[in-house]
């Protein structure tokens, strides 16, 4: 069952196969290699020990795996982890060692590491009947036949990735918990990004998200006609300039919520314009008096935040312009607001009727809004980085875009 050198083929189909640890035992592998053996892969000459596949062996029947990207046996875990805007290879590179740095606790009851993954964990991922093919993309890149093979300083170089492993020889239950133990590699992480500023995260999927804003890239740019606000341009381009979604969302309401007071305003003094201009309205008179006592204690109790963006979408955004641009978003995107979805926890849906339309684009963007910046415990309506709730916002940025740039322009003044 050896290998022949540069049969690539045979030691992709081999190494990548369930039947390749079906068929060798703990006490059968000294006479099927000896020592060691090493594999050709891509380019690459792989060493794989003796002693490395018998650890595997002696606790393959017991290791479960909580998520995809982890591996769990009692007193280890290992979990595939991710550097956030950054390539992974700088996690290690900043660490100030390529081949992993350990971390052990003061007590010396448990062990950290993180570097390119174990031999156990290599051995674990590629024991199946199929590589998920997203786990496919992140094996090494190949680099040619075998006169060019590079030999790899450890099998974990097969990945792109690298892992944190906890060890420890002490039975004490926490230690049998993958929960607890992955909440433990989450702490080691933060002391990481705490240490050297490093944000480390823990990979839920073998699946990489890219999540960015589609922009336009029109053929032709056109002199201004009007002055824009250039507080709100500062925003629009925070928004478009940012790499975090949560960051651009949050700019684009900046632009909507800095008509608040004005809007607010404006709505109080239309109301007192019509009381004072009525012909029974009397300035000496106690009941006119309470009327406008009325209306502003009315309005200050009733003008909530989203009460406010309502008034502002109302006053400078047109109904039909919403409708344009939600029916041409949907034609290449599906049903995404005038179909109910359900998003932070609360279900959500646009309905383009004329009386129903603004109210529910204020409801839905101000959800939006809470959700990015409120976090209580208890509150199921709030968002989680790195969770999926990205894909939330690829969304709904270009709606908030779309309102903004519509403020932006219809408050402009001539030139």
């Amino acid at each position: 069952m050896g290998l022949a050198d540069g049969d690539d083929k045979v030691g992709e189909r081999i190494l990548l196969s369930k039947e390749y640890f079906r068929s060798i035992s703990p006490g059968l592998m000294g006479h099927l290699f000896g020592d060691d053996h090493s594999m050709f892969f891509r380019g690459y000459v792989f060493n794989i020990s003796k002693e490395s596949i018998n650890d595997y062996l002696e606790v393959r029947a017991k290791i479960s795996r909580p998520l995809p990207t982890a591996v769990f046996v009692d007193g280890y875990f290992e979990q595939a982890i991710q550097a956030e805007g950054r390539s992974n290879s700088s996690i290690l590179s900043r660490l100030g060692n390529e081949m992993g740095v350990e971390i052990v606790s003061n007590d010396g009851r448990i062990s950290a590491r993180v570097g390119p993954p174990s031999d156990r964990f290599v051995y674990a991922n590629l024991d199946a009947d199929g590589l998920d093919s997203d786990l496919r993309r992140l094996l090494v890149r190949d680099r040619g036949r075998a006169r060019d093979a590079q030999r790899a300083s450890c099998l974990g170089k097969i990945f792109l990735f690298h892992t944190i492993s906890l060890k420890t020889n002490y039975g004490d239950g926490a230690y049998r918990d993958p929960q607890v133990m992955s909440e433990m590699a989450e702490s080691v992480l933060f002391n990481i990004a705490y240490s050297k500023g490093i944000p480390v995260l823990l990979s839920k999927s073998w699946r990489r998200e890219v999540y960015s804003l589609k922009l336009r890239d029109l053929p032709d740019i056109s002199f201004p006609v009007r002055r824009y606000n250039p507080h709100l341009v500062a925003y629009y381009n925070l928004a478009i300039g940012s790499d975090s979604l949560v960051s651009s969302f949050l700019s684009l309401y900046k632009v909507m919520e800095y008509f608040f007071s004005e809007s607010r305003e404006a709505a109080v003094h239309e109301k007192l314009s019509n009381l004072l201009a009525s012909p029974d309205f009397r300035h000496s008179s106690a009941k006119s008096l309470r009327e406008i006592q009325k209306i502003v204690r009315k309005h200050d109790i009733n003008m909530d935040e989203q009460t406010m963006l309502r008034e502002v979408l109302s006053r400078y955004v047109g109904v039909e312009d919403i409708r344009e641009w939600l029916s041409e978003y949907e034609m290449e995107n599906g049903k995404v607001f005038t179909e109910k979805r359900t998003m932070f926890n609360e279900e959500s849906r646009i309905d383009t009727s004329l009386s129903s339309i603004i109210a529910n684009s204020a409801r839905r963007i101000y959800h939006v809004r809470n959700a990015l910046v409120h976090n209580k415990e208890s509150d199921g309506a709030r968002f989680v980085p790195f969770s999926g709730d990205e894909e939330v916002l690829v969304h709904e940025i270009p709606f908030a875009m779309f309102l903004a740039e519509k403020l932006i322009i219809n408050t402009s003044k001539p030139i």
